[in-house]
């Protein structure tokens, strides 16, 4: 137990990347789907009124299949760079290769399945207009 606490507190920037990291890509996942799911036609109104965000939002959806791709690649950089930190992590943690492959494997799927991927679309998509003008 010892050496698991010594190992932790030595690799307390490896686990602050990963946490920086999952949200990161849980900010991206996010504004994805506020982008495709937001109400165009509320968002033009916003901009009739004047809205300075409306205005981005709609620019934003004029170049939608860049902004998508852009949106996924940065998402999946930054999971590719949790998972990567989560194995130095485990590998510094663990003697046995078995163990740091299935013990990361397991923990970076939980962690991107539930904190990268479905509580921020969730929350999102409840009112995604509201997210889009944030982004």
């Amino acid at each position: 137990m010892d050496t698991f606490i010594a190992v932790i507190s030595d690799s307390w920037p490896l686990l602050a990347g990963v946490g920086i990291s999952v949200v990161l890509a849980a900010i991206f996942a996010a504004s994805e789907t506020a982008i495709v799911f937001s109400n165009k036609a509320h968002i033009r109104e916003l901009d009739n009124a004047g809205n300075a965000r409306a205005a981005a939002v709609l620019t934003l959806l004029q170049e939608r299949d860049r902004l998508h791709a852009t949106l996924l690649l940065a998402e999946n950089f930054f999971i590719v760079l949790s998972a990567v930190l989560c194995t130095v992590l485990s590998v510094n943690l663990f003697s046995r290769m078995s163990l740091v492959v299935a013990s990361t494997a397991l923990f970076m799927s939980v962690l991107v399945v539930f904190f990268a991927k479905l509580l921020p679309k969730g929350m999102v998509a409840r009112n995604p207009d509201r997210f889009a003008l944030i982004v």
